[in-house]
């Protein structure tokens, strides 16, 4: 029935063209820059509202949202209302940026150094991640089974709420993605643990690290983390003891986001516009490395635009009576996957 109501519901793309009359492709744009720019011109600040490095709607929004309803107060951001109160539109070289008053950095350095404190503290939480791996195993099942409907729903998957979702799931035929489900939303996995894990902001060139995640990265098909449980499973259940299923263990693998790299860093900097107190326009890229305007609040920009914003980069998740074994077979998969 759910199939039958979004199929009677307009494309969000006919939409934009007939009632808004704009162009798809320029929308997109403005709300994921990684589609190309090339249709925004001059309108640059459409982009760094929606989808800016710092202080975009998105992030003012969320980090309040997040930290009142998990409790984590000290990482809300207090007052967005200034921090909009001090942003601009400047017009620059033929094109329109959104700018900040320099006094306002600080609530800039501010906001970043939250958001980073709350995916350390509140969104890679291990009972977090734990919950994580299960539901997404559960959703990937699903969708497995049920390709018809998937196919069917198209853009329409991505706009169904929570309910919905449990609805999706519950029309598969799949009962180990159920059991899954059952498991990540009310049991908590309180006998479940993170076996192994690597950390973004652990990793160094002189531990093999960054080679290890590499290869990892390599891996193809539609869920690479599949391959890698199976073939850690394959070693767990190749020794002695108790054979474990495949609902007994969950791998998670995502690049960590971070801005450790400088071109990566320079391009954020480089998209950060500030009118200073004489009521001069600059980009911070431009001043940031001049040790003669070099000053602490452009310092500690440049330090919080780098710090990690999620730190996960690989984990296991198996029981907890399992532990030992799991994280052996581990260990011993990423050393044969380096070789």
């Amino acid at each position: 029935s759910k199939l039958v109501q979004l199929e009677k519901l307009p494309i969000p793309s006919d939409v934009i063209i007939n009632d808004l009359e704009e162009n798809p492709e320029l929308v997109a744009q403005i709300i994921n820059p990684k589609s190309g720019t090339d249709l925004v011109g001059r309108n640059r600040f459409l982009v760094q509202i929606m989808n800016g490095s710092t202080y975009d709607a998105d992030r003012l929004y969320y980090l309040k949202w997040d930290g009142q309803l998990t409790g984590l107060h000290e990482h809300v951001f207090k007052n967005p209302g200034h921090l909009i109160s001090e942003l601009s539109i400047v017009e620059v070289n033929g094109k329109k940026h959104l700018t900040i008053k320099e006094k306002a950095l600080e609530n800039v350095v501010k906001l970043l150094n939250d958001r980073s404190n709350m995916h350390c503290v509140g969104y890679t939480h291990k009972a977090v991640l734990k919950v994580e791996c299960a539901f997404n195993e559960a959703i990937a099942l699903a969708l497995d089974s049920l390709p018809e409907i998937v196919g069917d729903l198209g853009e329409y998957l991505y706009l169904l709420d929570d309910d919905q979702f449990e609805r999706l799931i519950r029309l598969s035929g799949d009962e180990t993605s159920h059991r899954l489900y059952d498991l990540a939303s009310f049991t908590r996995m309180r006998d479940f643990t993170i076996a192994y894990k690597i950390d973004a902001d652990k990793v160094c060139q002189d531990n093999g690290s960054i080679s290890l995640l590499d290869k990892l990265d390599q891996i193809e098909g539609r869920f690479p983390n599949r391959s890698i449980r199976d073939r850690i499973l394959d070693r767990i259940n190749a020794s002695n003891g108790v054979k474990l299923e495949k609902d007994h263990l969950f791998v998670y693998f995502r690049k960590a986001k971070t801005s450790r790299d400088p071109e990566k860093l320079n391009k954020k900097l480089a998209d950060m516009w500030v009118i200073d107190d004489d009521g001069n326009v600059y980009s911070v890229a431009e001043r940031v490395n001049d040790l003669s305007l070099y000053d602490r609040r452009l310092r500690d920009l440049r330090e919080a635009l780098s710090r990690p914003i999620n730190k996960l980069d690989f984990l296991v998740v198996a029981p907890k009576s399992e532990v030992v074994r799991v994280k052996r077979a581990t260990q011993e998969y990423l050393e044969d996957l380096v070789r």
